[in-house]
């Protein structure tokens, strides 16, 4: 008798603690969509109104090296093809580069600006919302961490309700049900949580939707159907793991553009040191664009008879 009596005693405290971390896991939660939602447009907004012509020549100008440098390379293949290049190869090479640009310009439609990598390969990057919900929801492998453990104790994980990783739209169709106030009378979790939940949705951040579907649906379940201690200290377990990773997410993301522009933004000093290192790199992008063109014009002039670039 006073066995099961610790049995249950055990099993309420992991009980009390599942709702403890599932409770802390939300408002990381909070906090991470309040740093995308609300801080980063308005860093954002102070960032471009000091620097957004700068940043836009930047753009300008890399988006000419880059055209100048993809020519180069596509007629270096013709070249090494043996083919004469003559004015109907370098329009259409003209054309290709063009759609190119295009297809990249369409799939990139909602990154703020451009950046050339070390290896001067060309790619549509917000670098200093690096940390942006998109990029962050590839960050881990999956989506709930199992020790080597745990792993081995298959006769208690088999019987926990589904903890991994779940397919976004069947995620938030269970969240819908137990938030939406049309079905439901979790009035406070709704007005907490459901304007993140769609933002998480929105951007197709499958990562968070998990954790807010694990938090706020597969926890009743794990805690009506399962009052073995052993089941609830893994279940708990999981929700550690994902808890410090959320944690260390956000503190990432802190440190990093645009977070830690925030206080800098105010600071003359500062803004004068920024301005000068954007015009710095857009000497670089010009010297850069210099070079670009005279490589094309001195293959274009020693492997045909079309003297000038279109």
């Amino acid at each position: 008798m006073s066995n099961k009596v610790n049995i249950s005693e055990k099993s309420e405290k992991l009980k009390e603690k599942l709702f403890e971390l599932r409770n802390e896991l939300l408002s990381v939660l909070d906090k991470w969509f309040y740093l995308v939602n609300t801080v980063q447009p308005r860093i954002m907004f102070q960032y471009d109104s000091l620097f957004g012509d700068l940043e836009s020549e930047i753009d300008d100008k890399l988006k000419i090296a880059h055209l100048l440098e993809r020519k180069s390379q596509l007629i270096n293949t013709r070249i090494k093809s043996g083919e004469k290049i003559s004015k109907n190869t370098i329009e259409f090479i003209n054309q290709v580069v063009e759609k190119e640009v295009e297809i990249v310009s369409r799939n990139c439609s909602n990154n703020y600006r451009t950046q050339y990598k070390a290896n001067n390969s060309y790619q549509y990057q917000n670098d200093y919302f690096y940390f942006s919900s998109k990029k962050q929801k590839t960050s881990y492998q999956g989506f709930s961490y199992i020790n080597s453990k745990e792993r081995a104790s298959k006769k208690f994980t088999a019987q926990v309700p589904c903890l991994e990783k779940e397919n976004i739209s069947t995620c938030y169709r269970s969240i819908v049900k137990k938030l939406h106030p049309d079905v439901s009378e979790s009035k406070e979790l709704f007005e907490k949580h459901w304007n993140n939940i769609q933002t998480a949705y929105k951007t197709k951040d499958e990562h968070r939707i998990n954790l807010y579907y694990w938090s706020l649906c597969l926890i009743d379940e794990i805690i009506e159907k399962h009052k073995e201690s052993e089941l609830l200290k893994i279940a708990a377990e999981q929700f550690k793991n994902e808890l410090f990773k959320e944690k260390q997410s956000l503190e990432n993301a802190s440190m990093q553009e645009p977070y830690n522009l925030e206080d800098k933004l105010s600071d003359a000093f500062w803004i004068i040191r920024r301005k000068r290192q954007l015009r710095d790199k857009i000497f670089q992008i010009d010297r850069q664009i210099i070079r670009n063109k005279h490589l094309l014009q001195n293959m274009i002039n020693s492997h045909s008879l079309y003297h000038s670039i279109a």
